[in-house]
């Protein structure tokens, strides 16, 4: 979360399904999916979403994106514990998407030692290994 400013909230790739037939079934299911996953907020957090833009990003091969655009009435406070709840969650399930902070506060652990948590998991993760080794899992308490 960044303070006075527009910045992605979610994002990721669209999952195809043989039953989806409308624009609503395949690419706002997904980004409601996402920004449940990335920042915990459901369907009826949001006043509105709407798609807003389409592009193909060069330096991926020409891959489309599109580009949503949300309100809801929550509040900076509440916005925050959703987020870290959903931090949390994917914590829990190996896979930490949001990389951008560790949710201070999550853990009893110092912000150095979340931040060295954090570069361990990203580079593990860029190795193709699970993202705590053995001695990670017991120094973090997990």
């Amino acid at each position: 979360m960044f303070p006075k400013g527009y910045h992605c909230t979610a994002s990721g790739e669209a999952v195809w399904y043989d039953d989806a037939e409308t624009f609503g079934e395949i690419f706002t299911a997904n980004i409601l999916r996402e920004l449940d996953e990335e920042v915990g907020l459901s369907p009826g957090d949001l006043d509105w979403l709407r798609p807003v833009a389409f592009c193909r990003e060069f330096l991926r091969g020409g891959k489309p994106q599109f580009f949503f655009q949300g309100y809801t009435k929550l509040s900076a406070v509440e916005l925050g514990e959703r987020r870290r709840t959903a931090m949390a969650r994917q914590i829990a399930h190996g896979a930490q998407e949001v990389e951008d902070d560790v949710a201070p506060g999550l853990t009893d652990l110092t912000m150095e030692a979340e931040a060295n948590l954090a570069f361990n998991c990203n580079l593990n993760a860029r190795r193709g290994r699970p993202l705590l080794s053995q001695w990670d899992q017991t120094a973090s308490g997990q």
